[in-house]
């Protein structure tokens, strides 16, 4: 039974809208942060329960370290972001969280990236539909493509077949007709037709034996060479596994040298300020002793004299 015609036009008006979004969200050109957040919504609102007013808070949130309204947050801006939330103590920390929230990887964290960490969504249910459908329409294209290429070649070997059919066809004629004609030969050209098809039949011999030696020896080097090459290949692929794991581990203990640097310098400037800031207080309450211990001198020698 049919839908309602009004039902249908609701399905295909969400069918383009979904069409849509997906698009925009798959193009390159920079997106801003009311589209990101209305993407966010149209993805989760609905099955998840996200209200409007708690996206729109944390968009607000957002937006005050979006200097320039790019969209998105600069490693600074989104480090100064991080430490206001108070759920941090040292830059280590800051950094960590910084690294789980960019799930792109890019040095910089979109709205996208930060909704999915607030409201506890993956990138993958960010993506989900995108993905099956990106799937879908490569396997369709795979699957026309296989089957264009194997009725194409279907359709080579039966031209092959019948070609190769037809020509030993026309050998056989020929040979039949031949020895038609030497059939009716008498004397001594009989005799020599006859010589000339044992020197034929032993040619003929010989070549079959020789094609099935050399198709042999043609085999063997061919198992042997794919033999070779498969070896090549699994050894170069081990090497460029042991050198990809070893660039890894180099760059893992080359990063982590670095925060731990960049941890060292933060405390380093940290303490230097907050000795800063000792010393001026210091400095400040050692002049108000010296100007009230000033003051008692005065005031004791003013009563002296006064004496």
């Amino acid at each position: 039974r049919a839908l309602p015609a009004r039902w249908q036009a609701a399905m295909a008006d969400v069918a383009g809208l979904a069409a849509q979004w997906h698009a925009w969200h798959l193009g390159d050109s920079n997106k801003s942060l009311a589209d990101q957040a209305e993407y966010f919504l149209f993805k989760f609102q609905a099955d998840s329960g996200i209200e409007r007013h708690e996206v729109i808070e944390v968009l607000t949130e957002f937006s005050s370290f979006d200097n320039g309204e790019k969209g998105y947050l600069e490693k600074d801006e989104a480090m100064r972001m991080l430490e206001s939330k108070n759920e941090t103590r040292t830059f280590y920390e800051l950094e960590e969280m910084f690294v789980e929230v960019d799930v792109t990887n890019d040095g910089k964290i979109d709205f996208l990236e930060w909704a999915c960490a607030v409201f506890h969504k993956t990138w993958e249910d960010l993506h989900r539909e995108i993905e099956v459908e990106v799937e879908r329409t490569q396997a369709i294209s795979d699957a026309e493509r296989a089957l264009a290429e194997t009725e194409e070649g279907k359709g080579n070997y039966e031209r092959a077949r019948a070609k190769s059919r037809f020509d030993k066809e026309e050998i056989e004629r020929l040979e039949r007709e031949r020895l038609e004609e030497e059939a009716k030969l008498t004397g001594a050209k009989a005799a020599a037709a006859f010589f000339q098809n044992q020197i034929r039949a032993s040619e003929k011999e010989a070549t079959t034996t020789m094609s099935n030696a050399d198709q042999i020896r043609h085999d063997y080097a061919k198992r042997k060479e794919a033999k070779e090459l498969a070896e090549k290949e699994a050894k170069a692929a081990k090497e460029k596994a042991e050198a990809e794991a070893e660039a890894e581990g180099k760059a893992e203990a080359e990063k982590e040298r670095q925060l731990l640097e960049q941890e060292v310098t933060y405390e380093a400037q940290k303490k230097a300020e907050e000795e800063r800031v000792e010393a001026e207080k210091k400095a400040a309450e050692d002049e108000r002793k010296a100007k009230r211990a000033e003051f008692l001198k005065k005031r004791a020698s003013m009563f002296e004299n006064k004496d």
